[in-house]
């Protein structure tokens, strides 16, 4: 056997502790002011079975190898003796790259050490032309000892998470400060070990190891590569040699058979992609058909499949036209190149869904612009049917002088209080979270920022919560008593606005303080229309019982008093879907 590299490291460690020990119970004491005395007695440290030894203050722990051999046999010091090898060994059909453990340890007060030993390895067998990686736990015992050894695949890195196991058999401080000084490369075991396997070079266009191994693994298997195999490498499952024999080994046409995927069209797509995705590709083929999808241009396929978008399996509950599938395809490619948020074409499927049963609906459209507006059309029909249309009302005064332009450092900003479904609906949309929940919510308003004309869409979404002033005894001061306060703002996406909002926002909320404090604001009033024709009139009050004050609409009254129900609203715009 040659020895092609060997990184043996010791370490040696001794502790010395007292030849008496403190029997005394130790008593501990409380005195309080407001609640009652205690105290208790701690056990006494030890027992004659089970002595304890109390650690030496006055004496360091030595790593001097010496000092060990004098306290080899001390009863009174724990001693502990480490060793960790790296080695990479070749014979005439493999090479091995092996790390070993060795670990004795004794405690003070025993006459015997407690001994551990492990061993990993990564073996490449020339004759077969396989990698393998195992393990012997407790090598040194005969019959105790368990063993591992299995053919390494592909997906599991075996490379990589050899290189973690060299860390953490070496994460121990004392190891690493004397690797510091040896200036130990942990990348060096393994390069030789890479080195080590014959014509690997041939097939190393990379700096990574793993990829040079799986190449040469590949290829001196027989299997015909495409240039973008890295990319496929990725996917899990990967081909076993089954799979390449009934193909001709071919690594691609291997690749299509585990997943079912057949064409000529495909398998072109296939040597061109940046990124594999089979969730992707499944589900474009489970909606739109094997056929359809097959039937698409290269550029659109190549799209779907290196697409990383969720949507969910939604798919599998919801009937399609054909016409309708067409027009859904192209608002699903809208999403894989990321203009539209996969989540709003989820939503706008649930629509379908609510609405078949009320007023049945056809998915119509065919660009981005007149997707938006049929998700803005289908979300008022829901809500007409659901919430109703809604109106929210406030004081002319309040309205007028918030809505008045700001302008800061030659930009002009223009606030926009929500006041009706259509408003809260069209913000959700542009800004895609979902602030239209929050038009039924009496304890809060909001107030649309945007920048340059009233109708911009680079705007930020700002909720202003309403609350009630308490005295020192937590109890209301008056009930017109009102404090408002901006708990949060988002951008698009539920995204934090950057600095550059920081003096209008600092303004708007100065504007609010001050027209608050004018008493110009008032708590808004409600009216709500349903698509039968009914409606209603309510308006916020404030809730006032023995334990809390909050703000509710005045129909809600009858049933917080009834069932003593207890408010605590939540302040998120991302906490549903769009």
């Amino acid at each position: 056997m040659e020895k092609i590299y060997e990184y043996i490291i010791t370490n040696h460690n001794t502790d010395f502790y007292l030849n008496f020990n403190s029997l005394e119970p130790t008593t501990v004491k409380n005195e309080s002011l407001f609640g009652e005395d205690w105290e208790y007695t701690a056990k006494s440290n030890g027992t004659a079975k089970h002595p304890h030894f109390e650690y030496d203050k006055g004496k360091m722990s030595s790593k001097d190898e010496k000092t060990f051999e004098e306290n080899y046999a001390n009863p009174l010091c724990g001693v502990q003796h480490a060793r960790r090898i790296i080695s990479v060994d070749r014979t005439d059909t493999k090479v091995s790259i092996k790390l070993f453990l060795y670990d004795r340890i004794r405690k003070p007060g025993k006459p015997y050490f407690i001994k551990t030993t492990s061993l990993f390895f990564i073996t490449y067998n020339y004759k077969t032309n396989s990698l393998y990686h195992g393990s012997l736990i407790n090598y040194h015992l005969k019959r105790k000892c368990r063993k591992n050894l299995r053919r390494a695949t592909l997906w599991e890195d075996p490379i990589d998470n050899f290189r973690t196991k060299i860390n953490n058999f070496f994460k121990n401080m004392s190891f690493w400060d004397i690797m510091s000084e040896t200036e130990f490369d942990i990348n060096l075991p393994i390069q030789k070990f890479i080195d080590s396997i014959p014509e690997i070079k041939e097939h190393d266009d990379d700096d990574d190891v793993k990829y040079s191994l799986y190449k040469h693994l590949l290829v001196t298997g027989g299997i015909k590569l495409p240039n973008n195999w890295k990319t496929l490498i990725e996917a899990f499952p990967q081909p076993k040699k089954p799979d390449y024999v009934k193909v001709g080994f071919k690594y691609v046409d291997a690749f299509m058979l585990i997943r079912n995927m057949k064409g000529d069209k495909l398998k072109r797509v296939l040597h061109t992609v940046n990124h594999f995705n089979i969730a992707s590709y499944d589900f474009a083929v489970k909606l739109f058909g094997t056929k359809f999808i097959m039937g698409r241009p290269d550029n659109e396929l190549k799209l779907i499949i290196e697409n990383q978008t969720y949507f969910g399996e939604w798919y599998v509950k919801t009937e399609f036209t054909e016409s309708e599938l067409k027009n859904m395809y192209k608002i699903y490619l809208e999403a894989c190149l990321g203009n539209i948020d996969s989540t709003t074409i989820v939503d706008h499927v649930s629509f379908k869904n609510k609405l078949s049963k009320l007023q049945p609906v056809k998915w119509k459209s065919k660009t981005l612009n007149g997707f938006i507006d049929e998700h803005d059309e289908w979300s008022k029909l829901i809500s007409s049917y659901t919430n109703g249309v809604i109106t929210r009302r406030y004081g002319r005064s309040f309205v007028n002088l918030i809505e008045e332009p700001i302008s800061v450092k030659g930009e002009v900003y223009y606030p926009k209080l929500l006041t009706n479904t259509d408003e809260y609906n069209n913000e959700s949309t542009i800004q895609t979270n979902c602030v239209r929940t929050y038009i039924d919510r009496p304890d809060c308003f909001i107030l649309s920022l945007r920048k340059g004309n009233l109708n911009s869409d680079e705007r930020l979404t700002n909720e202003y919560s309403l609350s009630i002033v308490k005295n020192k005894f937590g109890q209301s001061v008056v009930e017109d008593e009102l404090r408002i306060k901006r708990i949060q703002t988002k951008a698009k996406r539920n995204s934090q606005p950057d600095i550059t909002w920081s003096d209008v926002l600092n303004i708007l909320d100065e504007k609010v303080e001050n027209l608050c404090k004018q008493k110009l604001f008032t708590l808004p009033e409600k009216d709500v229309e349903y698509k039968l024709g009914l409606g209603k009139h309510s308006e916020a009050i404030i809730y006032n019982n023995d334990n809390y004050s909050t703000i509710i609409w005045d129909d809600k009254l009858a049933e917080m008093e009834l069932h003593n129900y207890t408010f605590f609203p939540e302040h998120d715009f991302d906490d549903l879907p769009l």
